[in-house]
């Protein structure tokens, strides 16, 4: 017996059951008392709460802290992390740097539905509610819950470190120190390689053991990639304005004015996949993937027949690089096609898509005036996006097809004449491959503060 039997067995004794203490007892009474409710159950009232117990035992020890849904055997959850670099000093103050930084971490801890509905489960037979008139494939099963390997019950989440992640890149840097009224700086980001496990994939036996299935490999290999930010620039800088000193009274006057000016600014450039919200632009995903939807018979139980995995949309032409000019045609909308059913969700990739390249300037113009002893006036002035770029950040990536075997597209943002669909051309309503955001505009900030 193993040490996991062993605890569950002293929980479940504790509750003051002694009859079916293990976990296969206890699972083995559950599921006959579902096989015997769904034939007619013929036992009295005290029968029926008697066989009852075994789902609320296993309910409390799902829930029980001491029996927490980790494997028995737990391998140490690593990250082993490298960089190495150098650095070279330059004429004019300047430094430069380039470094080398890779992470591999395994052993991670991944949640695994051991629980899911088997690929296909709802097309069987056998899984036919024949109190309902047949409609579409997979929408007259019985109860979702019945057809699980442990019915009765929903997902259960298994904590399995299953997980893995490697990651490489180049980060190089050149910087100026402040000498002669400036300095600056320039840092770039170069994502090489970035992929991990993709979700677990698994296969009941009828035993109700599972395991993970034969395309596992596979979908790691296609749903993997996390597809790094090739280039993610910052750049800053400083630069005290020169001050205009004579002896002539009159350009003293003038110097009062412009003496003692400095401009600083920060600049950001990366690709950028999706919307950037407010707050966040610092944040980018240079690529995404297309996605699909269904009016009619279209369920993941009716296209990979369970609601557990979804399908993948087909990828039949070429989809163009993600980024375009014409805010209506970010990607060829024409090189996608829904799923068809019987979908074991690999029709195709992920992140096979690129962003447009976001290029943001802020700019700062500031003084400080002394007015005696510790006190001093700040007036401040900053741009936000200061050139008022507007480059597009995020677009309507999901079409609407009618059906599995109707493939018309019905959010596209064209009628079939070619004209353009107004309500579908703006970024609120906007059709498929149409830009949905753009770069926050300009916005300007001034402030005085007195400081002492």
């Amino acid at each position: 017996m193993s040490a996991f039997d062993d605890a569950f067995t002293d929980f479940v004794r504790a509750r003051g059951v002694w009859r079916d203490d293990t976990p296969a007892a206890v699972l083995e009474r559950w599921s006959s008392f579902v096989v015997e409710c769904e034939h007619g159950y013929r036992g009295d009232e005290f029968a029926y709460g008697n066989e009852a117990m075994a789902r609320t035992t296993l309910e409390a020890a799902l829930t029980d802290p001491g029996l927490n849904a980790f494997p028995e055997k737990i391998d140490l959850p690593t990250s082993i992390q490298w960089n190495g670099g150098a650095q070279m000093t330059l004429p004019w103050s300047m430094a430069l740097d380039a470094s080398y930084v890779g992470q591999h971490a395994y052993n991670l801890f991944n949640g695994v539905n051991i629980n899911a509905v088997d690929f296909g489960v709802y097309f069987l037979p056998e899984s036919q509610d024949r109190t309902q008139t047949p409609t579409t494939l997979g929408s007259n099963t019985l109860p979702q819950n019945n057809l699980r390997a442990v019915k009765g019950y929903a997902g259960i989440t298994q904590q399995q470190n299953r997980g893995w992640r490697t990651y490489h890149s180049i980060q190089l840097s050149l910087n100026r120190r402040f000498r002669n009224g400036l300095s600056f700086g320039v840092f770039d980001v170069i994502g090489l390689y970035d992929r991990q496990q993709s979700g677990a994939r698994l296969q009941h036996n009828p035993d109700g053991s599972y395991s993970f299935r034969a395309d596992q490999a596979e979908a790691d290999e296609l749903l993997g990639e996390n597809n790094p930010v090739r280039n993610t620039v910052r750049a800053n800088f400083v630069w005290d304005l020169p001050d205009l000193r004579s002896t002539s009274p009159a350009l003293r006057a003038v110097g009062y004015v412009l003496n003692d000016w400095q401009v600083s600014g920060i600049w950001s450039g990366a690709r950028r996949g999706v919307n950037i919200t407010a707050g966040n632009t610092n944040v980018p995903s240079s690529a995404y993937t297309v996605s699909y939807s269904y009016q009619n018979g279209g369920g993941n139980q009716n296209i990979t027949g369970t609601p557990d995995y979804g399908a993948r949309i087909l990828v039949i032409g070429d989809p163009g690089a993600g980024c375009s000019s014409d805010p209506l045609r970010q990607f060829n909308t024409a090189a996608f096609r829904g799923p068809a059913v019987g979908s074991v969700g690999l029709e195709s990739g992920t992140n096979y898509l690129h962003g447009c390249f976001i290029s943001v300037m802020d700019l700062a113009i500031a003084r400080n005036i002394r007015v005696g002893g510790a006190r001093t006036i700040q007036l401040r002035v900053d741009m936000f996006n200061a050139f008022n770029q507007s480059g597009i950040t995020g677009r309507n990536t999901q079409v609407t097809l009618v059906s599995p075997t109707d493939q018309t597209a019905q959010n596209l943002p064209f009628n079939p004449d070619g004209s353009v669909i107004d309500s579908r051309s703006r970024p609120r309503g906007a059709g498929f491959g149409v830009a949905t955001g753009y770069q926050n505009p300009r916005t300007v900030q001034a402030q005085i503060r007195f400081s002492f």
